[in-house]
């Protein structure tokens, strides 16, 4: 995993920068993904901090002539301030908007354990917004998913899927963070308006359902109809796919198919032909399997 420190190139002057600051004189950065410590961890952490003093400073950076603004840092900062301290070390930063982003999350996501799905979400959608800005700006250190998905060690599609969730309104996140719901369930899920996820999230509240991957891609593909919930949820009430979407779906399957070798090769040598792959398309289609 790619070190914060080599992101930048500031290995060298790792500690070069480090002081101590009022406390008065530091701010929280807004709008941070990741939740701060409850009560009781953050007074763990205090105590600790009282006994043995504070192991590490926190990183800040400048953002006018007198102020700080912290990218790690947040639950120490909030601990020694419960411990009334008027100044704290600080390992001062030169970094853009951007760049500042992109070491909050990759330190938080570096140093915390039991990171929750929604502050995932929300990380590698803000790390993938920065380093969107960073290509735009014409800076090609770190601006593609590749590199979030090298440094991270997560696989490329779970990475869009990830970002995808950031669209979820928060009930869903929640079900996210509690496991009530997967996330290839969230991604679909993300294609709704919030007006149609609140429905959803509504109505699985009401009826104590869980929702299946193809009960939530049925209500993807069928929310410009105005069906009603009961008519997509459930396999009793379940309503059969119309022969016209049937067919947008085999041709958009055999659309796909024709670009690749590897399937040309296959109906050559089983002696298929698209006729034969078409009618099985449709009877797993039919029966819920695509």
């Amino acid at each position: 995993m790619v070190s914060i420190e080599a992101m930048f190139g500031l290995e060298e002057t790792k500690e070069t920068n480090v002081r101590e600051l009022p406390v008065n004189k530091i701010y929280p950065y807004p709008n941070q993904p990741f939740m701060n410590y409850s009560e009781e961890r953050l007074q763990e952490l205090a105590d600790d901090i009282k006994a043995r003093g504070l192991d590490n400073p926190i990183v800040v950076r400048k953002i006018n002539e007198h102020e700080y603004q912290i990218i790690a840092g947040h639950n120490r900062f909030n601990a020694v301030k419960r411990l009334g301290w008027n100044r704290i070390p600080v390992n001062i930063k030169e970094l853009t908007d951007e760049e500042a982003m992109i070491y909050l999350v990759q330190s938080n996501l570096l140093q915390r354990t039991n990171i929750k799905e929604s502050e995932k979400v929300k990380a590698y959608a803000l790390r993938a917004n920065a380093l969107k800005k960073q290509g735009q700006k014409g800076q090609a250190k770190y601006n593609s998913l590749e590199k979030i998905s090298e440094s991270e060690q997560i696989k490329p599609r779970t990475l869009s899927r990830y970002i995808a969730c950031n669209n979820l309104i928060p009930e869903f996140l929640d079900l996210l963070d509690e496991k009530k719901i997967s996330l290839n369930i969230g991604e679909q899920l993300a294609k709704l308006s919030p007006e149609q996820q609140e429905k959803v999230a509504n109505y699985l509240a009401n009826s104590e359902h869980k929702l299946t991957l193809s009960e939530v891609k049925s209500i993807v593909e069928n929310q410009d109809e105005s069906l009603e919930l009961e008519d997509l949820i459930g396999t009793e009430k379940k309503i059969p796919l119309s022969d016209d979407k049937i067919d947008k779906k085999i041709n958009k399957i055999l659309n796909q198919l024709t670009e690749s070798v590897d399937y040309q090769i296959f109906l050559s040598q089983d002696s298929l032909n698209e006729n034969k792959v078409t009618a099985l398309l449709k009877v797993l289609i039919v029966e819920g399997i695509l």
